[in-house]
């Protein structure tokens, strides 16, 4: 891409980027390292019309994450911060993609745009 003078690279990182989930440390690492590589490469290689964003979704679970990580207790605590009062749907994530992708986010570079339902926003 730098070579070609264009592109777009969407990085995939979470909620958990910062702050950090409890009982997800090493995921909240690698999470918050993908924010970091988004930043840094987007300055980079900005001058060569690479843009370098990330998606930031909320909780879209897995049948492997609500059988193992999401207990009743953390779901009631998840969606109790989650002004939708829902988890996320993995269509719902197109749009973004898209957006970034595309030549009407020609601007965008180093955001991570949220796709959380509001979760990102609460505080107590």
């Amino acid at each position: 891409m730098v070579d070609k003078g264009k592109g777009s690279i969407i990085n995939i990182s979470s909620a958990s980027a910062g702050p950090p989930l409890s009982k997800a440390f090493t995921y909240s690492v690698a999470k918050a390292g993908i924010r970091n590589l988004t930043q840094n490469l987007a300055r980079e290689w900005a001058p060569y019309n690479v843009r370098v964003n990330a998606l930031r979704p909320g909780f879209f679970p897995t049948e492997w994450s609500m059988e193992h990580f999401i207990t009743p207790e953390r779901e009631k605590a998840i969606l109790g911060h989650t002004p939708m009062k829902r988890y996320g749907k993995p269509h719902e994530l197109v749009g973004a993609v898209l957006w970034l992708a595309s030549d009407a986010a020609s601007f965008v570079t180093g955001a991570e745009i949220a796709v959380d339902g509001g979760f990102s926003c609460m505080t107590i």
